[in-house]
C-alpha cells in the first residue's frame, strides 16, 4: 500500500480508513496488500477479519470482534467490504464503538471498502 501504509508503524495507524474503487479486483488487491502489511505485525488468524456485506453477517460477530481486545496483538483489523450495503444494526455497532471508546486508535483498525463513496450514505 504505497503511500498510505508502507512506511508506517502499526501504532501510527488511524482507527478508520476508506478504500474506494469501482473495480472489485482493485479492492481485492488492496485487501491483499493490507493483509500482507499486517501479517507480521499482528496475529493473522485471530486479529484480522473480513466482513463482506454482500453476504449476510451476524451483527454479533462484528460486535464481538471490534469490542473484544486482542490477546495476541497490539491491534486488530476489521475489513468491511461493500460498506454501502451496511445495515442499521451494523452501523450502530461501529458508531457506538467510536462514541464509547476514548481512544479508538489503540485497539482496532477498520478498513471500509466500497465501489462508490457516494453510495455509502450512512458513513458520510
Amino acid at each position: 500500500m504505497t503511500g498510505f501504509l508502507e512506511n508506517k508503524k502499526i501504532e501510527e495507524l488511524k482507527a478508520l480508513y476508506f478504500i474506494e474503487s469501482r473495480s472489485e479486483s482493485i479492492i481485492d488487491e488492496k485487501i491483499r496488500e493490507i493483509k500482507s502489511y499486517l501479517k507480521d505485525k499482528i496475529d493473522p488468524d485471530n486479529d484480522i477479519r473480513i466482513f463482506d456485506l454482500k453476504d449476510e453477517i451476524a451483527s454479533t460477530d462484528l460486535y464481538n470482534f471490534i469490542n473484544t481486545p486482542s490477546f495476541f496483538s497490539i491491534k486488530k483489523a476489521a475489513i468491511i467490504k461493500n460498506c454501502e450495503k451496511i445495515s442499521k444494526d451494523l452501523l450502530k455497532i461501529i458508531s457506538d464503538f467510536f462514541l464509547k471508546t476514548s481512544n479508538p486508535n489503540e485497539g482496532i483498525i477498520i478498513f471500509l471498502t466500497s465501489p462508490e463513496f457516494k453510495k455509502a450514505y450512512s458513513f458520510q
